[in-house]
């Protein structure tokens, strides 16, 4: 698929306007007519700038996604939104917000392009700790979360609002993510239980690392990798846990006035 060159002013004026709804807390109306985003490209150069504005990632998260053109979504998180657990959380006004658990990994070194391309074992050399994390998800345009094109999300950094590191997750169980038993509770009621993660944590790490290699970027000793969501649901204000093994991680969302 052939896409246009990037235009450089809805680039940059997209990135301005997501950097200050991201300092503010105020929604952005959405990018339509001329300043609608066209492509992939355009969105990660979104990205970018907003990473620049925001000071740099200290953070990333990856899943895998068949409607952008390399098959992948990604998108750093930044200092302001990295929490322990236990977190709390305000409640985003009329904003849709989803928990989701994860598994993320802490890098203990990095991986530049240097020494790329990357495979699995040198990928895994690498990490330092698995870590089960809670990410909130909203959306900073007007238009709701799951309304939004996949264009305005990737150009919104994935819609992170907040990751809170949890419980460490140990590197032999990284090796059959099949067996991973995560769960998801609020106020001490289940909402949701997975056996087995479908994706492949490991592997997105992968390819994460060669992608932003081959885009002149690259992840460093200490950043913090998460994977996509395993169990999710939609916010309401009180307190979630989620679960693997002996690794909990925790927010509490306030409500409104709370």
């Amino acid at each position: 698929m052939i896409e246009n060159k990037p235009r450089a002013h809805v680039v940059a004026r997209a990135a301005q306007l997501l950097a200050d709804a991201g300092r503010s807390g105020c929604r952005t109306p959405d990018f339509e007519g001329p300043w609608r985003l066209e492509s992939a490209d355009e969105a990660f150069g979104v990205q970018k700038s907003v990473s620049v504005e925001m000071g740099g990632a200290l953070a990333w998260k990856v899943s895998a996604d068949p409607r952008l053109p390399a098959g992948l979504s990604y998108a750093p998180i930044f200092a302001g939104q990295l929490h322990a657990s236990p977190a709390i959380f305000p409640e985003q006004d009329d904003a849709l917000i989803v928990v989701e658990a994860e598994l993320a990994f802490t890098l203990s070194q990095p991986l530049p392009p240097e020494r790329g391309p990357f495979d699995r074992a040198a990928a895994s050399r690498a990490i330092d700790a698995g870590r089960l994390v809670i990410e909130l998800v909203c959306s900073r345009f007007s238009t709701p979360l799951g309304q939004l094109s996949p264009l305005h999300l990737l150009a919104d950094c994935g819609g992170s609002a907040a990751l809170i590191l949890g419980g460490e997750v140990g590197l032999d169980a990284l090796g059959a993510p099949e067996e991973m038993a995560v769960s998801l509770a609020h106020d001490g009621a289940q909402v949701c239980a997975q056996m087995g993660v479908a994706h492949d944590p490991v592997g997105l790490l992968v390819r994460l690392a060669n992608h932003l290699n081959m885009d002149g970027d690259m992840l460093r000793a200490g950043d913090v990798v998460t994977t996509g969501a395993i169990c999710y649901a939609v916010a309401q204000p009180g307190r979630y846990v989620a679960r693997l093994g002996d690794a909990v991680a925790e927010v509490q969302i306030r409500g409104r006035g709370a």
